[in-house]
């Protein structure tokens, strides 16, 4: 049987022990809450594009529009991100990743398929170029690699920067998904079918790196599949493209594993 010192001994020492946990667990969660509000948060913007046809007497690329604009619509270039964190994000790095001679595959296959004049070259050295040429479309060189990457200083939080980041999607690439509209749409039209929306896609994925106010590291992985919800078709007797005189295009981020 424990004597009255022994007792108030053990009382007290589990009494220190219960604070000493307790204490940890306090700096444990002083410790993330502080790590949670230096970390940065960059989340993209769902949107649905318009996309219209500048003529119909050549393969000419769609010109892809904000839906909600009104009479002065504005031209859409890329995906928007907002920093949903409560910290900037640091030396913010975009990289996007694009299979182009499968693109180029795909739409060489199409134009072959319709008996399209067209051929799409890639050389994956140096600048990476990217050439069209063909009876209806205007010659033209991309250089690739120029437009797979690019950097900004920081991006502040949303509550204090409601313009957010946009983040340009490369020409190139909407530049190839229009030509696979319009070849696959003539496609459509030699099978004699008149669809409201069409099979063709592409897809790229991005990663979006930055860094902290500590110094820590952050990237994200994202997919960006092209696919249409909706393509109202141009006159019937057309015998050239592009046959799609307007579309309905969602832009949609989706975020995967590393």
């Amino acid at each position: 049987m424990l004597t009255t010192d022994q007792a108030i001994a053990v009382v007290t020492g589990a009494a220190a022990l219960v604070t000493a946990i307790a204490t940890l667990l306090t700096v444990r969660e002083m410790g993330i809450q502080r790590e949670a509000s230096q970390r940065p948060d960059l989340v993209p913007v769902d949107e649905f594009l318009r996309g219209v046809a500048d003529s119909t007497e050549n393969l000419a690329a769609l010109r892809w529009f904000r839906r909600e604009t009104g009479e002065s619509p504005e031209r859409w270039s890329g995906i928007t991100f907002f920093n949903l964190g409560a910290a900037p994000a640091k030396n913010v790095k975009a990289k996007w990743n694009i299979d182009v001679e499968s693109c180029c595959k795909v739409i060489n296959e199409l134009a072959q398929r319709t008996l399209t004049p067209l051929y799409v070259k890639y050389s994956g050295e140096g600048l990476q170029l990217l050439s069209i040429e063909g009876k209806n479309v205007p010659a033209e060189t991309h250089s690739v690699k120029n437009q797979l990457s690019d950097s900004w200083p920081y991006v502040l939080p949303a509550s204090l920067d409601s313009t957010g980041l946009l983040v340009p999607v490369p020409p190139f690439f909407l530049r190839l998904y229009s030509l696979g509209l319009a070849l696959e749409s003539r496609v459509s039209k030699r099978e004699g079918a008149r669809r409201s929306s069409l099979s063709f896609d592409l897809s790229a994925t991005l990663e979006l790196g930055y860094s902290d106010l500590g110094g820590s590291y952050h990237s994200k992985h994202f997919q960006l599949p092209l696919s249409l919800s909706f393509a109202k078709f141009g006159p019937v007797d057309s015998d050239i493209g592009p046959w799609v005189s307007e579309c309905v295009l969602k832009i949609h981020l989706r975020e995967t594993k590393s």
